[in-house]
């Protein structure tokens, strides 16, 4: 703890303060998640405790979905984008082996 104020008149009265080290920061990230991936997804929100909440829906029919996160929880963050992306990477090799 340090002493705030100038001077020992603050040490005497008693008035402190707290330092407090290596605060994480809270960020907020969107995802678009195409309907059939969406249990899967809600499954790694849950199992990480994400504070979640549906934003919408988009013209292709994905669902908006806004999680809250520390910055040290980037890495499952980035682990979720990647959910989506090969998701969508199959589904667009799945519809070039249809043509």
């Amino acid at each position: 703890m340090k002493w705030i104020g100038r001077g020992r008149s603050n040490q005497k009265a008693g008035i402190k303060l707290l330092t407090i080290k290596n605060i994480t920061s809270m960020r907020t990230r969107n995802f678009l998640v195409p309907q059939d991936l969406i249990f899967e997804f809600v499954e790694a929100i849950e199992e990480n405790d994400f504070s979640n909440h549906i934003v919408g829906t988009t013209v292709e029919s994905e669902i908006e979905i806004s999680i809250d996160y520390d910055t040290d929880q980037r890495k499952v963050v980035n682990e979720l984008q990647d959910m989506i992306d090969e998701h969508n990477y199959d589904n667009d090799e799945d519809e070039e082996d249809d043509d």
